[in-house]
């Protein structure tokens, strides 16, 4: 089985599933573990931010977004990227904040991208897997 960082919290059950003999967790691999495991949490857009504002860390994350608002509106930034943004609630909400600008989330997860997509309009969820198609993701964003 794999035993990667980030799949410590993983089922390990679902774990057992997907294991290719112990190569690289893939990004289609985290996608079908995330979408076993909180696919339900994801089906709409208030149940995705209901979600994540009941776990602990995100909370604490989401506290950041006044700080946030403030300096990219002082330093007149228009285009924020974010790498590894998860379901990408964060990068909504901070786009709400901003009112103007764009914010493009990225991640390796298409399960998590494929709900932004659905439950954030308000934002370019695009899918960004590090180890493959470096940096075409930011040709392809317009």
């Amino acid at each position: 089985m794999k035993g990667k960082l980030y799949t410590k919290s993983g089922n390990v059950n679902l774990l057992k599933k997907i294991d290719n003999n112990c190569s690289q967790y893939t990004a289609s691999e985290h996608a079908f573990i995330t979408k076993k495991e909180y696919g339900n949490f994801y089906s709409s857009k208030d149940l995705a931010l209901n979600f994540s504002f009941s776990t602990q860390s995100n909370y604490l994350k989401f506290e950041t977004i006044p700080l946030i608002v403030d300096f990219i509106k002082k330093n007149n930034y228009r285009n924020i990227l974010s790498m590894g943004s998860g379901d990408c609630s964060m990068e909504h909400l901070l786009a709400y904040c901003l009112g103007e600008g764009r914010v493009i989330a990225t991640d390796f997860d298409s399960f998590y991208i494929d709900c932004a997509k659905n439950n954030f309009q308000n934002i370019t969820a695009e899918c960004f897997d590090f180890f493959k198609k470096i940096f075409l993701i930011l040709f392809k964003i317009k």
